[in-house]
């Protein structure tokens, strides 16, 4: 096995990724100072210990399937590990996986619904029984609308608390915006869930796809359960994420068709809404990622 290790200033582009066959980030918080070390445990020469703060790592691989579970005497995988400073809450992100390397699509994913995600105000994430005394207080804490109330139209909608929640700026966008455009955020909501879960090329969610971008309601468009036939689908990997602050842990890919499913609200708001919602939850923790690509989008400067 061969390792390359990279310590950088900021956050590199991903112009690397088309060169390996699996590429995932995840955040790293050191305590104290940490030092690189080689098998024998001698540190590494060459690199200064990295003090105390928060970070992201960035894993490559490449070569995992040549010599999956056999002996083999020279090295057939490569890996390349950066690291960088991070203050972002960003979770687990999987960039790119084309081998079949502890592949999660043979797994029966079941998230972990006896705790919830709890963020401490330096950012720390923890695992915490949504029972705990921490837990309701949070929940007791919490106001029913962030800032100004909005219009009587979304105050008597439950879903637009959850997304006042989030960021309040995303209800503005929802006051002012006529039949059209609740129907484009709608497209545009189903899409981003579907790219971020890694579903949108597959066949089926393609055509359904097409069909919410020409504002084609999705009821009676299909049989069975969408859910069955994601997971009937063996091209499909299935990922467990992080969920936002005091949510569970959430399966990617379900989120994402939770979207496709939203989409058959027969008003065009509440459709907007729920669909938007259910993309913020695809995005777990990564969701300002989502949010600021809302607002470029559809926000009151945006010429869309």
């Amino acid at each position: 096995m061969e390792v390359e290790l990279g310590v950088l200033a900021s956050e590199p582009d991903t112009g690397e990724v088309a060169e390996w066959e699996v590429v995932e980030e995840a955040p790293l918080r050191v305590d104290s100072s940490a030092c690189i070390l080689k098998m024998d445990g001698d540190q590494v020469e060459g690199f200064s210990a990295i003090p105390p703060g928060r970070y992201r790592i960035r894993a490559h691989a490449r070569g995992r399937d040549s010599g999956w579970d056999r002996q083999v005497t020279v090295p057939v995988e490569q890996h390349m590990i950066w690291v960088w400073p991070d203050k972002s809450r960003r979770g687990l992100r999987q960039l790119k996986k084309i081998d079949n390397a502890w592949d999660e699509s043979a797994q029966d994913l079941t998230p972990d619904l006896g705790t919830v995600v709890f963020i401490d105000p330096d950012g720390t994430v923890r695992k915490v029984d949504p029972t705990s005394d921490e837990v309701r207080q949070a929940h007791a804490a919490r106001v029913l609308w962030v800032g100004r109330d909005p219009s009587e139209k979304l105050r008597t909608r439950h879903v637009s608390q959850n997304v006042s929640r989030i960021d309040r700026r995303l209800l503005d966008v929802f006051e002012s915006a006529d039949v059209e455009k609740l129907d484009e955020i709608t497209a545009w909501s189903v899409r981003r869930a579907c790219e971020r879960a890694g579903i949108d090329h597959i066949d089926w969610v393609t055509k359904l796809l097409t069909l919410v971008d020409a504002e084609v309601n999705l009821e009676g468009r299909f049989s069975g359960s969408l859910y069955d036939k994601l997971w009937g689908d063996k091209r499909i990997v299935r990922r467990i994420r992080h969920g936002r602050h005091l949510h569970p842990d959430f399966v990617e890919q379900d989120q994402a068709i939770a979207t496709l499913n939203s989409t058959m609200y027969d008003d065009p708001l509440e459709r907007a809404l729920q669909t938007l919602a259910k993309t913020l939850g695809t995005y777990g923790l990564d969701y300002e990622e989502l949010v600021e690509q809302f607002l470029e989008h559809f926000g009151p400067s945006s010429t869309a």
